[in-house]
């Protein structure tokens, strides 16, 4: 070799390196997802990518034939699972599934495609399960779907699964379709993954497709294949993640995909459920029965398996209306959901907890309104309604008054036009079974939530140090913006006591302070029978609210400050405080 070729060589290495980012040069083994010019001399037919080494990305970087390339990097399956013998399907009850068996709606006619590991033959999955692909690089044999890990295998138990005990999951009448893409729980290549989706679609005719992986970074590949899946009418499902964190992982974090988070047995988020906007809605995924991939049941837990829930309730909606598009299939299962947490969207449980039960009333009904709320405040007695007696009425207050909702309201009651705002503005829900509980005790946790519903839901954040306030709560950001605000405190600094019912008078403060703490030297002074038991630092407050009208007696010439402030007065007050500002 003469030395003008040496140098030439040197030189085209190091125009080679240039050409390729820092982070990928220092991974000598590293593999390449490339996508050629549309024209390209080296693009396969029909080949959406090609995978290369590091040297032959180098060469191709040359030819100017690659229209983008990328790390082919690794994705993993975001669940657990042990051998179990089943006590009970808490999930199904949870979800309202009987609801869809009673009416023999389980997803007649639906394929549904799992990239996963692999499904094996199931005594609970019987004929469900049909022949896949083996889509791991290299793969001895492609016809291989066997599942050696056991994640893919509880994935189709949740979607498909019946025993003699009863259903495992919802949607025991579709067709289980094994994508499979890995052998264990790390290491899922990028660009298996977009193999088995464009193959789900275009060679096994899949209708949905279940993901119960991700990764925290976003890949052009991935992307694609994402959108492929829109364009050709192919529902993608996928999990959320299971670091407990604001992470984003994909594809769950795409806009056309539903990102399923957990929660457990109580209705609470999962603690592993990861919280951003990718999560549109939420389902159980915690100690849930499903198929062990050896025979027999096992428990898995993560939104791995919250996941194939709502697969199932999507497979469920397109048996029965097979014309709906991803997106409208979507919009259904939001708006079909038990919304927990913020009213309407929030980044903890998405719309909501998936309902099968409101799923089979929409498709009965598909112009009805099914959007469900529900807020988790449990009833308690409290002390005489506020004194109300100048209260002008918003509406007729007949059949079509909003109160009537709800079975233990009357709009001819003195609350009307508080509750009537609070209602139209969205800033109060009932607490469940139909009932809004305007007697019960007003929480502290409620008073800061409404007050921050008001403010339009502004993010804050400032780090929480109470111990009693835990990650997605319907009340946890609220709490951060109040306390960051100084609108409220804890009892100390590791204690906010969320549940505990709140005083009238430390109702004032709060409201006070969300005003501004306006001070006013002149202030008449106050007539009630006991002013004097009025706390010293809440005096002012009190003092301020009578004076403008936002705060009254009880009845009896009394302000009862250390009573209980219930809801409908809580509502009240808001209502005359919104008139102010």
């Amino acid at each position: 070799m003469t030395r003008l070729s040496i140098i030439k060589n040197i030189l085209i290495l190091f125009l080679v390196a240039a050409m390729i980012p820092l982070h990928y040069v220092c991974v000598p083994d590293a593999e390449y997802i490339v996508k050629y010019r549309e024209n390209a001399a080296f693009r396969r037919d029909e080949a959406r990518f090609d995978v290369v080494s590091r040297a032959q990305l180098g060469f191709l970087l040359l030819t100017d034939e690659v229209e983008w390339f990328e790390q082919n990097e690794e994705l993993e399956l975001l669940g657990t699972i042990s051998q179990y013998y089943p006590d009970d399907k808490w999930d199904l009850e949870m979800i309202g599934a009987e609801a869809a068996f009673s009416r023999g709606l389980i997803g007649n006619g639906v394929r549904v495609g799992i990239i996963d590991s692999g499904v094996n033959p199931h005594e609970f999955l019987a004929d469900r399960v049909v022949p896949g692909h083996n889509y791991i690089s290299n793969a001895s044999d492609p016809d291989d779907t066997s599942d050696t890990y056991g994640h893919g295998t509880a994935v189709a138990g949740l979607i498909a699964g019946k025993s003699d005990e009863g259903y495992l999951g919802a949607a025991a009448g579709v067709t289980i379709v094994p994508l499979k893409c890995t052998d264990e729980k790390a290491g899922v290549k990028i660009s298996d993954v977009c193999d088995a989706i464009y193959g789900g679609i275009d060679d096994y005719d899949c209708d949905v497709l279940n993901m119960s992986l991700g990764i925290a970074s976003d890949y052009k590949s991935l992307e694609e294949a994402v959108a492929y899946a829109e364009k050709k009418g192919v529902v993608i499902v996928s999990a959320v993640g299971n670091d407990g964190t604001s992470t984003l992982y994909y594809p769950a974090a795409y806009e056309t995909v539903i990102g399923v988070g957990g929660v457990d047995e109580n209705g609470l988020l999962y603690d592993n459920s990861n919280f951003n906007e990718s999560a549109l809605i939420t389902a159980p995924a915690v100690n849930l029965t499903s198929t062990f991939y050896m025979g027999g049941y096992a428990t898995v837990t993560g939104t791995s398996f919250s996941t194939p829930q709502v697969t199932a309730a999507a497979a469920i909606l397109l048996g029965a209306r097979p014309e709906l598009t991803p997106e409208e299939v979507r919009r259904a299962l939001a708006d079909t959901a038990v919304d927990l947490g913020s009213v309407g969207y929030d980044e903890y449980y998405g719309y909501g907890i998936l309902s099968l039960s409101a799923l089979v009333d929409y498709i009965d009904n598909p112009q009805k309104n099914t959007i469900i709320t529900e807020q988790p405040e449990a009833p308690i007695n409290t002390d005489s309604p506020e004194e109300n007696a100048n209260l002008k009425a918003t509406c007729a207050k007949d059949e079509d008054c909003i109160l009537r909702a709800f079975s233990d309201l009357d709009p001819s009651m003195w609350y009307h036009d508080g509750l009537h705002f609070a209602l139209e503005s969205k800033i109060m829900n009932g607490t469940g079974d139909g009932l809004f509980s305007p007697d019960a005790a007003a929480s502290r946790a409620m008073i800061v939530t409404i007050l921050w519903r008001m403010e339009n839901e502004p993010k804050a954040s400032a780090k929480l140090t109470f111990s009693d306030v835990r990650a997605g709560m319907w009340y946890t950001e609220a709490i951060r913006w109040a306390t960051s605000n100084g609108i409220v405190s804890g009892y100390s600094a590791d204690t906010f006591d969320p549940d505990g019912s709140i005083t009238r008078e430390q109702l004032a403060v709060i409201l006070w302070r969300y005003a501004g703490s306006a001070r006013d030297e002149n202030l008449p002074l106050l007539n009630y029978t006991d002013a004097g038991s009025i706390s010293s630092w809440a005096f002012e407050a009190v003092q301020w609210m009578t004076a403008n009208g936002i705060l009254n007696g009880v009845g009896d010439g009394s302000l009862n400050p250390q009573g209980s402030a219930s809801r409908a007065q809580a509502a009240t007050l808001l209502m005359r405080l919104a008139d102010i500002y």
